[in-house]
């Protein structure tokens, strides 16, 4: 068993960890890996030791997952010269003859029989668990279909040296149907609940829509746990899994665009703070997980925030704020998704004496909260989606799921194809829908500009807004919108958002730390916001909205993954600062600059800033998103004309080497301008005046 070994020389503990020689071409060569613990306490020592330990261990699973990745590539090949010389037509019929063979099988295996609905094959006796792990039952599958035998899939399938947990017949009817040009076949495990929420969104009102339906985004799905009759997953390695599952796709198609949706959580397990879990979404959505180059993608990660248990008996329901957000859904980078819900129309026969659990507009009964988590978490969830309501009866003694109040997604069963499905889980594939979407319209976004379109797109629901009108001080809207997020996101809100540019929208760079004589503050960037003065005097007291959304992805230290402290936790931290009422620009610069001050320690005497934020700078102290909104008369705005993108402090600026500390960090921010009185042109004037905007690096010395 690894402990920490005190070096001789300097009496400091380190780790020193051997690297399996079949795993050191993955890892640089190195036969072993080193990291200093940074003290001289034993105790201090074994205590620092189990998270660096476990960062080591997941190095290793990584550098396993990828010698099995040059085996998938090896198998990227094999199939791409079978099916090069096969016509369009034919690749069709193939791929859609072996997704009914995939779907047959599996009803098979669950024993469902003819009720399947599709073409029937004798498969002989009912493939084991084992079987189908080692892929012996597909072999049985194939020689069992007559005109497959002629086609060399046997063979190709053999030289397949594919993942124990991969599906190598479904994975060739992917590559089969993406050679033909179409779209893949679906399998009866992922024509589920979710991946048709995530494809076509709630299907009830497509009921009564005889028009077509075009998609712009397709379905990936890669199984996560362990099937029945495996040994399920340890939870210390759901983290290296996850990162496994969103690798192989990338490794099989790497040139495609991908939104990540999870509808996972470790039951019960409150995310108050970061795990090795979250980290690890973290750094897979920073492009930095283990197997990562310099050319690795962002990752925008799209998470449910996990479900209240549904109990029958109303003794035992509870407040939401007494189930907390579910691990790893406190992630800082993804983006976790509540639930609300409008369905009050209980329709279920049987029930017509029962109640909706919940008015129209309120959180859903299904959905957690991070209430009770400290102050200095990220906000969660960020959004909230339909999820559906509960009924209770008349004595107010039990609660029932209902159809009626649930959403229509497709189900697996053939004769029956459209099943209920509600929660956080069917919330979080609507957001996944709404992401894919968004790219798929503007392709040139990043995962951080689509993060920031959907936040700065939502809006709460009238009851929320009137829970927020009636807050007693900042702290209360915490606390509210660590139940409802930022509110609903809406898909032509976004679109305009992107599409009209009302006052300011950024991607960019910038450098938040200098290594460089010293550890220093690196820019900031001074954006002039496009809003005409003429304009403003002409609204005077007409009450207008400016929201500001800022979005990056911060570099989580995973050996500092149970720290609560957020300065320690973020690779660094980006905030926004608005000129404020009456404050020259010396004396705006001199405030969020240290480097404009003759003194870096001592801030310049200017006016205090109103209170007309909805949150307020004191809300901000971690997370990846910041987003909020200053509301008063227009004329207020008046020469607030500047907006600073900042960066704080982070362990890369004191606890990297120079080049991670020098590195530039990408962002994106959104600004718009809303009048409250719908009737006022605020686009005509703001439009006359936009122009690309210019950031002014500001290099600092704090």
């Amino acid at each position: 068993m690894a402990t920490p070994q005190k070096d001789p020389r300097t009496g400091i503990y380190q780790l020193r960890r051997g690297i399996p020689k079949h795993l050191r071409p993955f890892l640089g060569g190195r036969w072993e890996h080193k990291v200093s613990l940074e003290t001289r306490d034993p105790e201090e020592a074994k205590r620092r030791f189990t998270g660096v330990n476990a960062a080591f261990e997941a190095i290793l699973e990584a550098a396993a997952r990828l010698q099995r990745a040059s085996q998938i590539q090896d198998a990227v090949e094999i199939a791409d010269a079978y099916l090069a010389p096969h016509t369009r037509d034919d690749l069709q019929r193939t791929a859609m003859k072996l997704s009914r063979l995939e779907s047959g099988s599996h009803a098979y295996r669950l024993g469902l029989g003819s009720q399947w609905g599709v073409e029937h094959y004798d498969f002989g006796p009912t493939p084991t668990a084992e079987d189908l792990r080692d892929h012996r039952g597909r072999k049985v599958m194939l020689e069992a279909v007559h005109d497959l035998k002629a086609l060399p899939w046997l063979e190709t399938l053999r030289r397949i040296r594919a993942l124990p947990t991969m599906q190598p017949l479904q994975w060739m009817i992917d590559s089969a149907a993406a050679k033909a040009g179409v779209a893949a076949p679906v399998g009866s495990e992922l024509y589920t609940a979710l991946a048709g929420m995530a494809l076509h969104g709630d299907l009830t009102p497509a009921l009564s829509d005889q028009g077509e339906r075009h998609l712009n985004h397709r379905l990936e799905s890669v199984k996560l746990l362990a099937p029945g009759g495996f040994p399920p997953t340890e939870p210390r390695n759901y983290g290296v899994v996850t990162q496994a599952a969103i690798a192989l796709p990338e490794i099989a198609a790497p040139e495609r665009t991908r939104m990540y949706c999870m509808a996972i959580t470790n039951r019960d397990v409150s995310g108050a703070i970061p795990s090795s879990w979250s980290a690890a979404i973290d750094q897979a959505a920073a492009g930095t997980m283990p197997g990562d180059d310099a050319d690795a993608p962002k990752r925008l990660i799209i998470l449910s925030a996990g479900n209240v248990p549904p109990h029958t008996d109303m003794r035992l329901a509870r407040p939401q704020s007494d189930y907390p957000i579910e691990d790893p859904a406190q992630a800082w980078n993804a983006l976790t998704v509540g639930c609300y819900t409008d369905r009050i129309d209980i329709q279920d026969e049987g029930f017509e004496d029962w109640s909706p659990m919940v008015d129209a507009g309120h959180l859903s009964p299904h959905s957690r909260t991070s209430e009770g988590w400290p102050s200095n978490t990220p906000f969660k969830p960020e959004l909230v989606m339909e999820g559906g309501n509960r009924a209770i009866d008349a004595a107010k003694a039990e609660a029932s799921n209902l159809a009626s109040l649930a959403l229509l997604s497709t189900g697996p069963d053939a004769a029956y194809p459209l099943v209920s499905f509600a929660a956080t889980s069917a919330a979080s594939a609507q957001a996944a829908r709404l992401a894919a979407r968004l790219s798929a319209d503007h392709p040139e976004f990043w995962p951080e500009t689509i993060r920031a379109l959907m936040v700065h797109s939502a809006e709460w629901t009238p009851p929320m807004a009137a829970m927020f009108g009636g807050a007693e001080g900042k702290r209360q809207r915490y606390a509210m919108v660590r139940r409802f997020g930022y509110g609903v996101p809406d898909y032509e809100r976004a679109t305009a958002s992107a599409r009209d540019s009302l006052a300011l929208f950024a991607q960019t760079n910038i450098q938040p730390f200098r290594a460089a004589g010293g550890r220093r503050f690196g820019d900031c960037h001074y954006y002039e916001l496009p809003i005409p003065a003429r304009m403003l005097q002409d609204l005077y007291n007409e009450e207008v909205s400016l929201k500001i959304t800022l979005s990056y992805f911060v570099d989580p230290n995973p050996g500092m993954a149970a720290n609560v402290e957020p300065q320690r936790y973020q690779s660094h931290g980006l905030r926004f600062d608005l000129r404020r009422k009456g404050e020259s620009m010396d004396t705006f610069k001199q405030r969020v600059n240290a480097s404009e001050r003759q003194d870096w320690r001592v801030g310049p005497n200017g006016p205090a800033d109103d209170d007309r934020w909805l949150l307020g700078a004191n809300s901000v102290s971690s997370g990846s998103l910041h987003s909020d909104v200053w509301t008063g008369p227009a004329i207020e705005l008046l020469n607030r004309d500047v907006l600073c993108i900042k960066p704080v402090v982070g362990w890369c600026r004191q606890r990297s080497t120079p080049d991670i500390c020098n590195t530039t960090r990408r962002y994106s921010l959104i600004v718009t301008l809303k009048a409250k009185n719908q009737e006022l042109d605020l686009y005509t004037p703001i439009s006359t005046v936009v122009e690309n905007a210019v950031e002014i690096g500001v290099p600092s010395s704090a």
